[in-house]
């Protein structure tokens, strides 16, 4: 049995807002988890702090990313409904690869950080 088009879009549009929401929480919470951790190793370990520094821009470019997926996205929903193609060809491209970018920016991060305390075990 085939969906009516209304009820895919509904179905598009939630996991769009579930994707939105999952990238600030990891983005977001990763930032929030790197700034305690900062404040933890500031005065003991100062050496650590420059790469949980780098890790926490990254992860707040990826939160930037992450809000600006849902923007560009509201921008390719006007553009679609005025029958601008090339305008929302241009936009989904550009949402998509704001959530790519923000997937990235979180595994980054992580990356940097980890890699930043192995350094100094």
């Amino acid at each position: 049995m085939a969906l009516a088009p209304e009820h895919l879009t509904q179905q598009r549009d939630k996991s769009a807002s579930e994707l939105v929401r999952a990238l600030l929480i990891i983005n977001g919470g990763g930032a929030a988890a790197l700034l305690a951790f900062l404040q933890a190793i500031w005065t003991s370990s100062r050496e650590l702090a420059k790469p949980t520094v780098i890790a926490l821009i990254i992860l707040a470019f990826g939160a930037v990313c992450a809000a600006a997926f849902h923007f560009l996205r509201h921008q390719a929903s006007w553009q679609h409904q005025s029958g601008n193609a090339n305008d929302w060809a241009r936009s989904r491209r550009s949402y998509l690869t704001c959530a790519v970018l923000s997937m990235l920016a979180f595994i980054l991060g992580v990356a940097v950080v980890s890699i930043g305390v192995l350094a100094k075990l």
